[in-house]
């Protein structure tokens, strides 16, 4: 009866974990409690253990919290190594636990894992600081923008169907033509798609403040007068630093702020908060021309010089005809 009872035994322990080698490493307790509810435990929640080097972390093991909210993981696969990150799912959002280095045998201390209930609406976002830095270099403008967004609540805002029928928890608008936009955070250049020349992102936004900066060029047009920005969040302050070549001989709609150095010049809102939607604009002064924009007026004048020249010759040999005109000889006729 006991070599029949083993075998049972074994079955249970490995549960529905990965069929890989298993080897006792560090052992991990833990519990899952609700952030939004007074950190109450969550019963039934998934936890995942995550393994491997930074930007290459796999799922290694994984568990469900008893009724008090509590997790055991001490079966880890052979070949995990390097860092383990625990973390928790609660309604279609996951949230990862610290870092802990995987070091065998090592006493680990107790994970708590915070959870929040997740709500589609109302939008708690807010900016807490817009950063809007243009240089200007001959032929472009490079543009980076960072943006401070701050969820003041103890939910995960996870926004709603935008006209796409996708999820949108956060929209921006950019000037249009700009290239190569680069994401500081390849994490979150993964996250942001371009809808109708908007970013726009349905990343679930937890409580407490995260960075958004991005980088893109913008080629100088002639027939470009202005640039314009906006976020469907409200912003407690905007800063728009312009930076190069007569940047003395831009303006916005922000108020002029004293000037930094003798090549940096600055606008900033002046409105306790910025209303979501409000456009922030910058009107272009005169931009220092590319060397090509020189080699094009220059051809310009050569063709126009030749057409004069050419035009002129035509007419002298015209006054210097023996016959006057087509209409004189048709008369004598």
């Amino acid at each position: 009866m006991n070599g029949k009872i083993l075998p049972v035994l074994a079955l249970a322990l490995l549960g529905t974990e990965p069929c890989l080698a298993q080897t006792s490493g560090p052992r991990i307790e833990g519990i899952v409690v609700n952030g939004t509810q007074n950190e109450k435990p969550v019963a039934g929640a998934e936890v995942i253990l995550r393994a491997g080097a930074e930007g290459s972390l796999q799922p290694v093991a994984q568990t469900v919290t008893d009724r008090d909210g509590r997790f055991v993981l001490d079966k880890f696969p052979a070949e995990a190594e390097g860092i383990i990150l625990p973390g928790a799912n609660h309604q279609g959002v996951h949230y990862p636990g610290p870092r802990i280095p995987h070091l065998s045998g090592a006493k680990i201390p107790r994970v708590k894992l915070v959870v929040f209930e997740a709500v589609p609406s109302p939008n708690p976002l807010v900016v807490d600081l817009h950063e809007i830095d243009v240089h200007i270099h001959k032929g472009a403008l490079e543009v980076t923008e960072t943006l401070w967004i701050n969820n003041p609540s103890l939910t995960t805002y996870v926004g709603q169907a935008a006209t796409d029928s996708s999820l949108s928890t956060l929209s921006l608008t950019i000037p249009d033509g700009f290239e190569r936009v680069t994401f500081h955070k390849e994490f979150l250049g993964r996250r942001f798609r371009l809808v109708e020349k908007r970013l726009v992102t349905d990343i679930p936004w937890t409580p407490g403040k995260r960075e958004v900066k991005f980088t893109y060029h913008l080629p100088i047009e002639e027939n470009k007068k202005s640039l314009e920005w906006s976020s469907d969040a409200p912003c407690s302050l905007v800063r728009l630093r312009l930076q190069g070549e007569n940047a003395d001989r831009f303006e916005s709609n922000l108020a002029r702020v004293a000037k930094r150095d003798q090549s940096t010049f600055v606008f900033e809102s002046s409105e306790a908060i910025m209303p979501a939607g409000q456009s922030i604009t910058l009107q272009l002064g005169a931009l220092p021309t590319p060397w090509i924009g020189y080699l094009r007026w220059s051809a310009l004048g050569v063709l126009a010089g030749l057409i004069l020249v050419t035009a002129g010759f035509r007419w002298k040999r015209r006054t210097h005809s023996p016959h006057k005109s087509g209409v004189e000889i048709l008369a004598d006729s």
